[in-house]
């Protein structure tokens, strides 16, 4: 009795291996450009049947909205891993994002490879994952964030995710499960650095944003507090030209012409003066204007490259 029992447990667990047997070998014939993304990751040969057992596809934006579903509106969905045998990948073109298909491509294989460990590899899995958690989140701090939108949009996949996130994104594990990911990628640091390459492209421009938004509120405050003098000084000029004014009409104020004209002279250099202070603030807000009509410019670059990844968003005309 107990050998059945065993003898059935060890139909079950090879039953999906046989099936993806037929599927690679007989059913699934991938694109030119599937074929150039396995390449590029450099699976092992198990890592390479996994991948194509799941029948990838690279999908346009209308096409892959079909298959994957967007379940949050601050996520972005790249691809998605319908198990067991499906996968599919936003076709992401624009060179400046090169890498983000591979990366996309290597985490939806690890979904699959992680939907086929029996109960006890998981157990394995999910230990050194939950280990490695502290040290991955001080190096990427936006995880956290990340991880409590998968915990809203799939409740109880929180290991299946990082599953996936630490095997391509996460540049620097613990040994042992580094180790681990080795029967899946030649040379993990490929993945990971692809990953690393766009996130550059959005991180530098994020940087830049936040320096001209820095240096937009000093030049905006140092403006103000120029302008604020300058009014300040406005009016002392305007009553000491009055009061000038009238000393010259009233006979006797002046004791002589030199007091006279020393006096006129030094109107005129604080009238000189409060000139030169104007064209400064004028200047300094030409430099304001510029600097933000480069803040604009980088929130449509931000604006378009977001568009790029995100297949819901509506394309440019």
């Amino acid at each position: 009795m107990i050998i059945a029992v065993v003898g059935l447990v060890l139909l079950a667990f090879n039953y999906q291996y046989l099936i993806d047997q037929v599927v690679v070998s007989q059913v699934y014939k991938p694109s030119q450009e599937v074929s150039q993304i396995a390449d590029q990751i450099q699976f092992t040969p198990k890592g390479k049947f996994l991948f194509l057992a799941a029948q990838p596809e690279l999908n346009s934006r209308s096409t892959f909205n079909k298959h994957c579903e967007k379940k949050e509106e601050q996520t972005v969905v790249l691809g998605c891993y319908i198990g067991p045998q499906h996968m599919y990948v936003y076709n992401v073109t624009d060179p400046r994002l090169s890498g983000v298909r591979q990366v996309t491509a290597a985490h939806e294989m690890l979904h699959g490879a992680y939907d086929r460990l029996s109960y006890s590899e998981k157990k394995n899995v999910n230990k050194m994952i939950e280990d490695a958690l502290p040290s991955v989140q001080q190096a990427d701090s936006d995880l956290a964030v990340r991880l409590k939108i998968y915990d809203k949009t799939e409740p109880g996949e929180r290991n299946n995710e990082l599953h996936s996130i630490l095997g391509t994104e996460a540049a620097n594990l613990p040994a042992e499960l580094e180790d681990y990911y080795k029967q899946y990628f030649i040379n993990r640091s490929i993945i990971t650095t692809f990953a690393s390459q766009y996130d550059k492209v959005f991180n530098d421009v994020k940087d830049q944003q936040d320096q001209l938004v820095a240096q937009l509120d000093a030049l905006a405050a140092e403006i103000n507090s120029l302008t604020d003098q300058y009014n300040v000084d406005t009016t002392k000029l305007n009553d000491d030209i009055e009061n000038f004014n009238s000393r010259a009409n009233t006979e006797g104020e002046f004791e002589s012409q030199s007091e006279f004209n020393a006096a006129r002279a030094e109107l005129l250099a604080k009238r000189d003066a409060l000139n030169a202070k104007k064209d400064l603030i004028n200047t300094k807000i030409s430099q304001y204007e510029s600097m933000r009509a480069k803040l604009n410019d980088l929130n449509i670059q931000v604006k378009e490259l977001n568009s790029k990844v995100d297949s819901t968003s509506v394309p440019s005309l």
